[in-house]
């Protein structure tokens, strides 16, 4: 899918394609190639991995976030190790030293297993916005602004390391560990939350004398 994307995109969709050259031309300073990997590789590779996410949360019993945020995380692995073996298959094998192969079949897997996972929280957090009666531009506008932190974050590491700022690269990733981590507590405090309203809330018993409602 993100291979038929990417090729109707870069030429027969212009903004698309003006973003795939922006983000893969070597001279592109770091404004423009930013901006073409935020809204061009970040926008089609996230968008493809959450979508089995979305079919999940389009399914007729319910998914908490849990689930989406595994879903995320197993599409995330998933893509990072295909992407990892065309990127050897094609470029490194027989060229390149061997820490090329722990980056790509270990950092940037795990990377984008994290931003999968958080993208799979935000969906499923934010499933409302997604629901009722929308034309397919809102919709579309819609699914893309709740994922659009993941994809500003795929689009800012693959930036730095065209650019060559390997270090920083580094410290992003660790952020974007700090933020998955962030999403899952503040998904757990909220989920104990809802609980402690729903076991505090006013019940209904059945006496003797007839039914009563009994607030805890």
């Amino acid at each position: 899918m993100l291979t038929i994307i990417q090729f109707v995109g870069i030429f027969c969709i212009c903004c698309l394609g003006a973003m795939y050259r922006a983000a893969l031309d070597p001279s592109a300073p770091f404004g423009p190639s930013l901006l073409g990997h935020f809204l061009g590789v970040g926008l089609c590779e996230e968008v493809i991995k959450s979508l089995p996410v979305l079919w999940r949360l389009y399914r007729p019993d319910p998914c908490g976030w849990r689930e989406a945020c595994v879903w995320g995380m197993a599409s995330g692995a998933g893509f990072g190790v295909s992407e990892a073996i065309f990127y050897a298959t094609n470029y490194y094998n027989g060229l390149e030293a061997a820490p090329i192969y722990v980056i790509r079949f270990l950092s940037l897997p795990a990377f984008h297993l994290m931003l999968s996972g958080a993208a799979g929280i935000l969906l499923q957090r934010n499933q409302h916005h997604l629901e009722g009666e929308k034309d397919y531009f809102d919709w579309g506008l819609t699914y893309v602004a709740i994922i659009s932190v993941p994809m500003l974050l795929h689009g800012l590491f693959n930036t730095l390391g065209k650019k060559g700022f390997e270090k920083t690269q580094v410290i992003l990733w660790a952020v974007s560990f700090l933020w998955l981590a962030y999403l899952i507590r503040s998904s757990r405090k909220r989920e104990s939350g809802l609980i402690e309203a729903a076991n505090s809330g006013p019940m209904m018993i059945r006496t003797a004398q007839g039914t009563r409602i009994v607030h805890r």
